[in-house]
């Protein structure tokens, strides 16, 4: 059982603005993984900035880019890939039969992709709060930020999976900026 976007939206368990499968179908596709995979990756992709996207351009500018980037992934990953939106502007990934350097390079393309193909927009300005309550001024482009987590090493059930992937995304990029690739923490330093 595999899923893979393709345009469903009249299909109820699809998200109706960019046709991806969504939670339910993700959750169900993990199962699966884990009845047959050893390993596998998953990758967690979260628009930086987006709500300043919507509030610049509008919802509607918004909901086209989510149609274009939940597009763009799809390209941009193997064939085997499956796709999902989880909600608001977060996109999971799931990547099987693939090492580890694999997955965290297929990342970093998509990561990179997202900055190419949407540098026609024109950066918006945020605010980053420091802990002595001193800012700095930021100049964000449209990028995504990308948390890669692995089964069983990270989680063992979705939550957890899910989880490891999300902390790794927040803590290594959607602080001070973004775009970037951030795997989640191992346990013991193999290299």
């Amino acid at each position: 059982m595999k899923y893979i976007a393709r345009a469903k939206m009249d299909h109820p368990d699809h998200d109706p603005l960019t046709g991806l499968p969504t939670l339910k179908l993700m959750q169900e596709h993990f199962a699966h993984l884990v009845g047959e995979q050893d390993q596998f990756g998953m990758l967690l992709l979260d628009i930086d900035g987006f709500i300043l996207l919507n509030d610049r351009y509008g919802h509607q500018a918004g909901d086209n880019k989510l149609r274009q980037l939940a597009h763009l992934i799809c390209q941009v990953t193997p064939e085997d890939a499956s796709v999902f939106r989880s909600g608001g502007d977060e996109f999971v990934v799931f990547l099987d039969r693939r090492q580890m350097a694999e997955v965290a390079s297929i990342g970093m393309k998509v990561c990179g992709m997202v900055r190419q193909h949407f540098s026609f927009i024109p950066p918006a300005e945020r605010s980053y709060c420091f802990p002595d309550r001193s800012y700095l001024k930021i100049q964000a482009a449209f990028t995504v930020s990308c948390g890669l987590a692995f089964y069983p090493t990270h989680g063992k059930n979705f939550v957890a999976l899910h989880e490891a992937a999300s902390t790794a995304m927040w803590q290594g990029s959607k602080r001070l900026h973004g775009g970037v690739l951030v795997v989640a923490e191992f346990e013991d330093n193999c290299c």
